[in-house]
């Protein structure tokens, strides 16, 4: 079954795709969008739930360090409604803490230019979300 990530933030959408295993994540896109139009990214996401026959849609949640809700928690729930509403797949909220500063530690480490980094970091950040998830979820801890 393949898994679709979101990353999601006020003006672009990370993504990655699991393979059918359900073992590995990799990197699907960055998509840019006007500020607070989402309606694009929601169209983006429908087309990729239904070119990769993915089943299951996991959306990264930005949470304070000490587990509070902030604004973009807000927002990134408000996408979450207007999935729910054009998929015909379940999404899920999944806890995003540090996988920024973990997608930019991996992509220092891959040697990436400064420019590349910029233009990847969304969709890196996505790939560590996913990766997280599936690891967990193979455990058994899901």
């Amino acid at each position: 079954m393949k898994i679709l990530a979101l990353d999601y933030g006020e003006a672009s959408l990370g993504i990655a795709l699991s393979d059918v295993e359900g073992l590995l994540a990799r990197g699907a896109g960055n998509l840019r969008f006007p500020k607070g139009k989402t309606a694009e990214a929601v169209r983006h996401v429908r087309q990729v739930v239904k070119n990769e026959n993915v089943r299951l849609v996991v959306l990264g949640l930005p949470l304070n360090m000490n587990g509070s809700r902030g604004r973009q928690a807000e927002e990134t729930e408000r996408f979450k409604e207007e999935l729910e509403q054009a998929l015909d797949v379940p999404v899920i909220l999944e806890d995003e803490r540090l996988t920024t500063v973990y997608a930019k530690r991996r992509m220092v480490e891959s040697e990436r230019s400064r420019k590349k980094r910029r233009g990847l970091l969304d969709e890196e950040a996505a790939v560590v979300l996913l990766q997280a998830y599936l690891d967990k979820t193979r455990k058994g801890d899901e």
